[in-house]
Parts: C-alpha cells; sequence; structure tokens
C-alpha cells in the first residue's frame, strides 16, 4: 500500500493553502457555485480531521480513516464518496504543480453506494409507545426535541441555549453545526408540544448546552449517548430497524402526508436542494396526486 509521499524543496503548502488555491483554480475555470461549495466543504471535513498539516505529510490511510469516520457518523456513503473524490483532486492539482510526487488518493477504491432504501416512519401506535417507553427520561427532552424539529441527531445535541429564541419562537440551527454548512431556522410558535419543551428549558440566553448531559454536567448531550439510548429503546419496542434518523423521516413524512409543501418540508430539514428531499420521499409524495388533482379549480 502507497502510504508515504516523498516531499520536494518546494513542498511546504498546508491543506489550508491547498484548498484556497484548489477553489480559486475551479472558479477561474468556470465550474458550478454548487461543485465549489462541495469541494469546499469535502476538505473542511478533511481538515478538521487531520488539522492543518503540510500536503507532503498527508497519507492514504488518514484518508482511509476519514473515510471510514464519516460512514460511521451520520454521513450517507453517496456524502462520503464525494469526499473522497474531492480529496483525490485536490491532491492531483498538489501533484501537478509539483508540491508532491504521488497522490495519496489514487488507490483509494470507489465506494459502493448501495441503492436507497425507501425512508420509514415511526406509525402513529409505535409513537406511541416511544412516548411512554422514553418518559421520564434523561434522554427525552432531546428526544422529543429531534422528532418536533426534524434535527438530526449531531445538530440537536450542538444546540445551545443561546440559539433558542423564545420571543420570536425560532431555534437557530448554526451553519458550523449543520450537514449543509447553512444557518436554517425552526419556528416553534404553532406547536405546543415543542413551545413547552423549549420554555422548560431555556430560562437565559447562554452558550449552555440546551440538552445538558447528566453524565457530564455541563456538557452537552454526546450523539453515541443518544444514538445508543434510542437503539436499546427501538429493540425494547420491537422496532430494530429504526435508528435515530428514523425519527427525522417520520418527522418529515408526517408533514408531507399532511399536505405540506415539499420546499416548506425541505427548507425545515435543511437540505441543500429540494430535489434531495423529493429523491428521499419520492415514494410518498405520488400518493397525494390524486388528492392534488381534486383541487383543480376548474
Amino acid at each position: 500500500m502507497k502510504t508515504d509521499i516523498v516531499r520536494n524543496n518546494n513542498g511546504n503548502h498546508n491543506l489550508e493553502e491547498l484548498k484556497a488555491e484548489l477553489i480559486e483554480w475551479k472558479s477561474g475555470i468556470g465550474r458550478a457555485r454548487k461543485t465549489i461549495l462541495a469541494c469546499k466543504y469535502a476538505l473542511d471535513e478533511f481538515i478538521k480531521f487531520t488539522g492543518n498539516i503540510l500536503v507532503t505529510e498527508v497519507k492514504q490511510e488518514m484518508i482511509e480513516q476519514f473515510l471510514i469516520d464519516g460512514r460511521r457518523s451520520d454521513f450517507s456513503d453517496s456524502t462520503v464518496d464525494q469526499w473522497r473524490r474531492n480529496i483525490l483532486s485536490a491532491f492531483n492539482r498538489a501533484k501537478k504543480k509539483g508540491y508532491i510526487t504521488t497522490n495519496p488518493a489514487e488507490d483509494i477504491e470507489k465506494l459502493k453506494i448501495a441503492p436507497a432504501e425507501r425512508a420509514q416512519p415511526i406509525n402513529q401506535e409505535q409513537l406511541r409507545k416511544l412516548m411512554k417507553k422514553i418518559a421520564g427520561s434523561h434522554y427525552e427532552p432531546v428526544v422529543k426535541f429531534m422528532l418536533w424539529s426534524g434535527c438530526r441527531i449531531d445538530e440537536s445535541c450542538k444546540i445551545q441555549k443561546r440559539d433558542v429564541d423564545l420571543k420570536s419562537c425560532v431555534v437557530y440551527i448554526r451553519a458550523g453545526n449543520t450537514k449543509s454548512k447553512q444557518n436554517r431556522e425552526i419556528p416553534f410558535k404553532n406547536h405546543s408540544g415543542l413551545k413547552t419543551l423549549l420554555n422548560g428549558l431555556v430560562n437565559e440566553s447562554t452558550v449552555a448546552p440546551l440538552f445538558e448531559s447528566v453524565i457530564n454536567p455541563g456538557k452537552s448531550w454526546h450523539t453515541d449517548s443518544v444514538g445508543k439510548y434510542l437503539s436499546r429503546t427501538f429493540d425494547a419496542l420491537e422496532m430494530p430497524w429504526a435508528t435515530a434518523h428514523t425519527l427525522r423521516h417520520t418527522f418529515a413524512i408526517s408533514l408531507l402526508v399532511e399536505g405540506a409543501p415539499v420546499w416548506s418540508v425541505s427548507r425545515l430539514l435543511g437540505h441543500s436542494s429540494v430535489t434531495i428531499t423529493e429523491n428521499t420521499y419520492a415514494h410518498i409524495i405520488p400518493q397525494h396526486a390524486e388528492e392534488v388533482m381534486g383541487m383543480l379549480p376548474y
């Protein structure tokens, strides 16, 4: 396995410098804004993993471990493979410029993307059992928030009290904590359950975590702790297929079934485009075509 990169005399560029140069080059040759943002996001995530080390210090096993960790987290295989392609592109650029003599990503195989399974929600009976099961648990607030807001598990765990505006009835999800790297808002004025929950948790605007861990006071719940709790809970409820992400699917599908516009649901979910929402829930949306036709006023 090729892991070492031979240092050239001019090979003192760090990853941030390579990223900036690559983005400038892609912009100069007219690459689409979406393509450039995807490249920046992939390299930002990689630099978070490795630190801003020299280009010549990157090894193949570093990239492989980064991709493995991504698959273990709340990222799809298609997203992780997009990271791989952008890292490959970045180091191809570095090789062409003479910063390195070998590309550490060139021998990493393309991920095999399994066909996406249909997003399955929790039905009303299962939901009733879930609510009963989590009642009184330390995890009850964060689980309810995920179910009522559609937020991802990592987004939920990173929310601070200062991100909740009780006067405007809005939760601000900060770009740095989102998958799309875009700010978004979750309004809760018209959801009594979410409004009651947040009013009970926020008494001052501080950087204190909204969902504080009882294991590590003053710290947010770790995503692993919440995920493992939900896994145990779903197993106990004979729902082994369900995961933390199932709560997000339940939120989205429930709104779509009630006739919510796809673009509104997409905005609440924080998808980078409506197309992602449509593709994810394509098996739900067509079921309402007959009802929609009945709305035609002529």
